[in-house]
């Protein structure tokens, strides 16, 4: 039996139902975003005069991000689920407002 080498797009195809082709887009989304970001951070901190030092600051809020990104994928259908109830009941809501008028 053949054992998948990752886990990743099983789950982006499966659990989350993305077409292949989305699936190649959020592969290709991290060296993209680390080609434009990674040097727009290297020349702020390049020039930060913080009390925590040059690095520390973007190393920790750079952390916190990648948490919350990564509680944001494994739980991406459920918060898709529930916007789109949000946004059902609050535009439900106004055409219940203009239908009373």
């Amino acid at each position: 039996m053949r054992r998948p080498r990752s886990y990743g797009t099983p789950y982006l195809t499966g659990s989350l139902e993305l077409s292949k082709e989305l699936t190649a887009l959020v592969w290709l989304a991290g060296p993209l975003s680390g080609l434009i970001i990674q040097p727009l951070i290297g020349a702020l901190s390049d020039r930060s005069t913080s009390r925590f030092g040059r690095r520390r600051p973007y190393i920790i809020f750079g952390a916190v991000l990648v948490c919350l990104a990564m509680l944001g994928v494994a739980y991406a259908k459920d918060l898709a689920l529930m916007w789109v109830d949000y946004r059902t009941k609050t535009t439900d809501g106004a055409k219940d407002d203009r239908q009373a008028e």
